[in-house]
């Protein structure tokens, strides 16, 4: 139809996309990269002694059961540290505080009064080309101060209730593998050490959440197998962007210019493409022997070729200077009959 001279880059365009899709699953593949991370978190600590007559060593190790009138201070050491089986660039943040809790008797979830405090503010580290973070932190925690605060608390308003403080260092990693395309954001890590509050005996204990000995994270990569499937593949994306980026600005400009005329002529193309063929020559009534029927409108002869099963054929007139003239017929052999009907460009009465 009158879509004829853009058929050539349709053509082409629907070659290359196809091609450039089969270039580039010859000249790639996918694999699965795996990132094995593995944690370690300790909480060591040591209880450090008032004098007394009893204890030849000033400090006890953990593990034991400790006399709480007999406690000067904690010593804490936390140790985290990550280990990957390929080097990484890494960022990490964390922090450490205390949480002096006290709750009903034997039901740690039911709080009575909670207070926190920030021992260490956030620090913040990187590493870059690494298999490893490491992290270490000490303190010294003056267990009276706390035991007095929840003795007086429990005193001055008569609560009979258990009570202990929490010491918590947070972590969180960030990792960034070369070879995946986003950053492995691990959930937050914590070690923490809980102490039991008033107290005439207590045993300390040592929780690790969220640190896990392993993990293992994929991702898909696309790597290169063949160089010159590859630089084929980008050729032929580029001559198939090229021509399609071409075919719509075409397209869209002939849209925008287009007349009432080309807009009638189009629609009856668009509509009855079916029943309509397309010829290059206009067929002269003063050299051939049919005799012309000239139809009322379109309406009226495309009647005509539903009822007798004919092909309405199009020709389009345009000579310079002159009004564009299409022409549709159809053809009676037989009967030496051709009936016709056309459009003008100069017709007033094509609706815009």
């Amino acid at each position: 139809m009158r879509r004829k001279k853009y058929v050539g880059l349709e053509i082409i365009v629907a070659i290359t996309l196809p091609l450039t899709i089969v270039l580039l699953t010859l000249s790639t593949f996918k694999t699965t990269i795996s990132l094995k991370v593995k944690e370690n978190g300790n909480v060591d600590y040591q209880i450090c002694l008032k004098e007394n007559d009893y204890y030849p060593n000033q400090c006890l190790d953990k593990g034991m059961q400790y006399i709480a009138n007999l406690i000067d201070y904690i010593d804490i050491d936390f140790k985290y540290d990550l280990t990957t089986n390929h080097k990484i660039d890494s960022e990490y943040s964390y922090r450490v505080e205390s949480e002096v809790r006290v709750f009903a008797k034997n039901d740690p979830t039911n709080i009575i009064y909670t207070d926190t405090e920030e021992l260490l503010k956030e620090k913040v580290g990187s590493t870059s080309d690494k298999s490893l973070i490491q992290v270490q932190e000490k303190f010294k925690i003056d267990y009276d101060e706390y035991n007095d605060l929840v003795r007086k608390f429990k005193s001055e308003y008569g609560v009979n209730a258990d009570s202990s403080i929490q010491i918590r260092l947070y972590i969180t990693p960030v990792l960034k593998y070369k070879l995946f395309d986003a950053e492995v954001r691990k959930e937050e890590s914590v070690l923490e050490l809980s102490i039991p509050l008033t107290e005439s005996q207590i045993n300390i204990t040592a929780n690790l959440k969220n640190v896990n000995e392993s993990n293992d994270f994929k991702d898909e990569v696309v790597t290169v197998r063949n160089y010159v499937y590859l630089g084929c593949a980008i050729v032929s994306g580029f001559i198939a962007l090229s021509l399609l980026i071409q075919l719509i600005l075409v397209s869209s400009k002939r849209k925008r210019n287009r007349t009432p005329y080309q807009k009638a002529v189009d629609k009856i193309l668009r509509e009855y493409d079916d029943i309509i063929s397309e010829s290059d020559t206009i067929i002269d009534p003063y050299e051939t022997e049919y005799q012309y029927i000239d139809c009322k409108d379109f309406k009226e002869l495309k009647d005509m070729a539903l009822n007798t099963g004919r092909q309405i054929i199009f020709s389009e007139l345009k000579e310079l200077g002159k009004p564009h003239r299409s022409w549709f017929y159809i053809i009676d052999e037989a009967n030496k009959m051709i009936y016709r009907t056309s459009i003008r460009s100069d017709d007033k009465n094509l609706k815009s």
